[in-house]
């Protein structure tokens, strides 16, 4: 329910600002989709309306997982699955989700690449925990961050046939 308040303050933050130059309007990313879903079950036609209608306008935007899944525990149909509402849902809004994270759960698998890619998705953002006390700093990516840094890759799936941009 917390989410669903955030969604109506952002609507009403993204209008106030629509006027401010370019880098100064609001927007808010909504991280997973597990929360709009469940928004649009029970939202009034004038509330959907109005979050389709800010998603369409760039001021909401969307990440393609349903919720911050661990996904090496998934099987391949589970992991194409975690993007289904995602794909409905930027049907209805006019345009593709291309992008998915994960925060806080610092862990993708492997095989998770080509069922993103198959998706849509094309870029994937990781935000785990950091954690100092543990020698990788909680790094559980392949010590993707403690190599790579803040610097963007692309991951190629294990045929290499798929790839993402990972950063």
């Amino acid at each position: 329910q917390k989410h669903w308040s955030y969604f109506a303050r952002a609507i009403e933050l993204a209008r106030k600002t629509a006027d401010y130059p370019a880098g100064a309007r609001f927007k808010w990313n909504v991280e997973e989709l597990w929360a709009v879903e469940t928004y649009l079950r029970r939202a009034s036609p004038a509330e959907r309306a109005a979050f389709i209608d800010a998603v369409r306008k760039g001021w909401i935007g969307l990440q393609a997982m349903l919720s911050n899944e661990l996904t090496g525990l998934c099987h391949p149909e589970e992991l194409l699955r975690l993007t289904a509402f995602a794909r409905k849902l930027g049907a209805e809004c006019g345009g593709a989700v291309r992008s998915a994270m994960i925060t806080d759960i610092p862990g993708l698998s492997w095989p998770a690449v080509a069922a993103f890619a198959e998706s849509g998705v094309r870029h994937f953002s990781s935000g785990p925990n950091y954690m100092p006390r543990l020698p990788d700093g909680g790094d559980r990516i392949g010590r993707a961050l403690k190599t790579g840094g803040d610097r963007p890759f692309y991951w190629a799936s294990p045929s290499g046939e798929h790839k993402i941009l990972f950063w």
